[in-house]
């Protein structure tokens, strides 16, 4: 879907991409040095790239535990977060203040190849210019595997195996971690991907888990592409519902859904030079699409999406400029390397052809276009390596450890499904589907309902604070 720049302007952007700007590998900067304090506990342990072969290639996972505010904390909490890539020991000091730390010990550590565990080179800089970039699906495309290419072969280079990072190794790091620290045993609280981690260990280490929280769980997807394009389309038909029953919000966007299509299809000759964390980005239909699926993760959704809709239809840069500090937090906050390397092992279908792509897009009520930047990372990463995991990696046991599964009605990523499959596994689990938009969250609430049920985790939780659509038990 080309715009109106001249050929000229277009062969200039595609040669002004850079190729390859190098992320980090271990930051430079020390552990003690991001804490802080040399009283607080933190450092990294050593642990194999291939748990398969104990004495093979050895790799650092980074860690750090936010002391308790409590004088007789309770279990420790381990922190799962989720990406898969995202940063975490950074974190330290945002992670400290979270409501738990009042009674617990708060675990953090980086996942491997990112932040401060063995980190990946990372491509997402360089992932992020080519989406400023006006370009077509295949441009995009293009621009991609090249890249990938560069940064595969970079990687292997210094010796890792791509096909080590995954959750099943990520769990098993989890477990080293656990033997190191040694307390007795630990409460997991995992978010997004970081469920999936959580679930992992859970069934590989079950009696070092006392009780897990899993909110916006991760389940193993058949395709990592063709999960995101239906879930986008849910989240996105119940987001035009909403708005619809909605007195309020009917009478500011009585068109929602029309003016959603027709937005969209305005930009395929004419995108709007945005600007996204300082640099300047040409929002064409596709961008608007994947801007669009980031307004849906915020907890303001409902709100918010409607709004962004509106501005590209108003062609209004200042609300949209303003609108997308979710997409920058994302650039800044995962290893894309690392994110790639979890999707290409564990939820790529390498049956899939371009022509079975292009069937789910045949809604176009829902997708004027195509969700460019997933398309581009999905066939460009076909080639990062060619291995898949077993079954038994991507199927759950049954489990008796006591857990609180948390999805929201219209998550954009994790949907409710998620969380009544998790629930089929865990004897002792207890789901709450909660009326509200966005990839988790839940505010002081959900705070409130956590401490419910640490403090009693085999009896159904208080969550009256909650809107819910439906809770059930695992043992009923």
């Amino acid at each position: 879907m080309k715009s109106t720049l001249s050929l000229f302007r277009k062969v200039l952007i595609l040669l002004t991409i850079p190729l390859f700007t190098y992320g980090q590998t271990l930051p430079e900067v020390s552990l003690s040095d991001l804490v802080g304090d040399p009283n607080i506990k933190q450092g990294y342990i050593e642990v194999p790239m291939n748990h398969n072969d104990p004495s093979g290639k050895k790799i650092k996972i980074g860690y750090a535990i936010a002391p308790s505010r409590s004088k007789d904390p309770g279990h420790p909490v381990i922190l799962f977060t989720g990406g898969p890539g995202e940063f975490t020991v950074k974190n330290f000091h945002n992670y400290k203040q979270f409501p738990l730390v009042d009674e617990h010990d708060l675990i953090l550590f980086d996942q491997r190849g990112t932040g401060y565990s063995h980190a990946l080179y990372n491509m997402g800089p360089d992932v992020f210019k080519i989406l400023c970039s006006d370009l077509s699906l295949t441009e995009e495309y293009q621009k991609m595997k090249n890249l990938a290419n560069i940064y595969r072969d970079s990687i292997q280079d210094t010796g890792l195996d791509l096909r080590y990072i995954n959750t099943t190794q990520n769990a098993h790091d989890v477990g080293m971690l656990m033997d190191h620290l040694d307390y007795d045993q630990y409460i997991f609280m995992g978010g997004s991907y970081g469920t999936k981690i959580a679930r992992r260990t859970m069934d590989l280490y079950p009696d070092k888990v006392n009780a897990a929280i899993l909110m916006a769980p991760a389940t193993y997807e058949d395709d990592f592409l063709t999960f995101r394009i239906k879930n986008y389309q849910r989240a996105l038909n119940l987001t035009f519902q909403k708005c619809k029953e909605d007195a309020a919000c009917n009478s500011k966007y009585p068109n929602l859904a029309i003016d959603y299509v027709e937005a969209i299809k305005a930009l395929e000759d004419s995108p709007i030079p945005a600007t996204v964390d300082g640099q300047t980005f040409y929002i064409n239909p596709q961008d608007a699409m994947y801007m669009l699926r980031y307004q849906l993760y915020t907890p303001q959704a409902q709100k918010m999406a409607p709004a962004f809709i509106k501005a590209l239809k108003d062609r209004d840069t200042s609300s949209i400029n303003a609108s997308q500090g979710f997409l920058s937090f994302v650039f800044d906050a995962v290893n894309f390397s690392m994110n790639i390397s979890i999707g290409r092992y564990e939820e790529y279908n390498t049956s899939i052809t371009r022509d079975n792509i292009d069937s789910y897009y045949n809604d176009p009520a829902f997708f004027p276009s195509q969700l460019g930047f997933f398309n581009a990372i999905y066939f460009a990463t076909a080639e990062w390596h060619q291995y898949e995991a077993t079954d038994d990696e991507i199927n759950f046991k049954s489990s008796t450890i006591p857990s609180l599964i948390l999805v929201n009605k219209f998550d954009p990523v994790t949907p409710p499904q998620n969380g009544y499959d998790f629930l089929k596994d865990l004897k002792k689990g207890q789901l709450l589907v909660i009326d509200e938009g966005g990839h988790s969250g839940g505010g002081n609430c959900q705070w409130e309902v956590m401490n419910s049920f640490l403090t009693a985790p085999s009896v159904p939780v208080s969550a009256s604070c909650f809107k819910l659509v439906d809770r059930r038990n695992g043992w009923e």
